[in-house]
């Protein structure tokens, strides 16, 4: 028995430059006379002010976060809170160095949040093996390097964690250093180029699933799969820094995409109907998937065109 109902192939969706962001809740701390912010720290790249109640402290040591040229600042006392501020390398805007990231035991998701005049990429709460501490960590990539600090508490500490941001926005760059795009060109132009590839595949062989005959139309589904799992798998290996939760739903669309167009093709050679509406179902929901995750492109700054 011929299967009538057809799947046409999915449109491209082409990622390009920035249109805005999404802005994560900042962490508000009531201030008191003691708090006001009346010293001050710097490095060759930056300055901050910080209350008059904090002191200088030895920065924390993060395996795989070391900073340059950095400034350690804390309450007073025995606290063991402690703020650093300097610089390091980042792998891709807004991605944490990938030895740091081993240390962690599950991948974070970073945030942008407003401080000051910049946005930071935020990584809240992190629990680094071997740290002993709870650590949110903030990067501000610029035109000479990422500015990165590190907002370290023995046990979790909203307020510690808001004082930390209350000084973070006082930061200010030294002359002549700007801001870098939050948006990660590298990463636009390379999922562009493998959703290049993918849609070549889908206007080669999405017209032969509306062919009569069944072998012919399993052999393009087959080979849609194909086309859908190796872009899955180019997209998964993209350093997507703040994309990163967007780009895992891409991958993960895309590979149930692959799923069903190898289910359809299995369907048509068995002639059985209601396995090949079922595929077409898994590839419906695949392409929903796909919707919401070029939307959180775009609400990241991604321009879709």
């Amino acid at each position: 028995m011929p299967v009538q109902r057809l799947v046409r192939p999915v449109g491209l969706v082409v990622i390009a430059a920035v249109i805005g962001f999404v802005l994560a809740r900042t962490l508000e701390k009531p201030s008191r006379p003691s708090d006001a912010l009346t010293r001050a720290a710097s490095t060759h790249l930056l300055v901050v002010h910080y209350p008059g109640d904090w002191t200088s402290r030895r920065p924390p040591s993060l395996r795989g976060l070391s900073l340059e040229d950095p400034v350690g600042i804390g309450p007073t006392g025995e606290r063991r809170d402690r703020l650093a501020i300097g610089t390091g390398r980042a792998t891709s805007l807004g991605t944490l160095p990938a030895a740091f990231l081993a240390s962690l035991p599950r991948r974070p998701t970073p945030q942008i949040v407003a401080l000051g005049p910049y946005r930071f990429d935020r990584y809240l709460d992190l629990r680094p093996r071997g740290a002993g501490a709870t650590v949110s960590v903030y990067l501000l990539a610029t035109t000479r390097a990422t500015v990165v600090a590190t907002c370290s508490s023995p046990h979790p500490s909203e307020s510690f964690t808001a004082g930390c941001e209350r000084v973070l926005r006082t930061l200010r760059l030294a002359r002549g250093v700007k801001i870098a795009e939050n948006v990660d060109a590298a990463y636009a132009l390379e999922l562009n180029q493998i959703l290049a590839t993918l849609n070549e595949a889908r206007l080669a062989h999405g017209p032969d699933l509306m062919k009569h005959n069944l072998v012919t139309r399993a052999h393009a589904a087959r080979r849609l799969a194909a086309a859908e799992s190796r872009a899955a798998a180019a997209a998964q290996k993209l350093p997507a820094g703040i994309a990163v939760a967007a780009n895992d739903t891409l991958v993960s669309a895309l590979r149930e995409a692959a799923g069903g167009y190898d289910a359809l093709a299995r369907a048509a050679l068995a002639h059985h109907p209601s396995g090949y509406e079922r595929a077409q179902h898994t590839l419906a929901a695949a392409q929903r998937r796909l919707t919401g995750a070029f939307k959180a492109l775009a609400r990241l700054g991604y321009r879709l065109r």
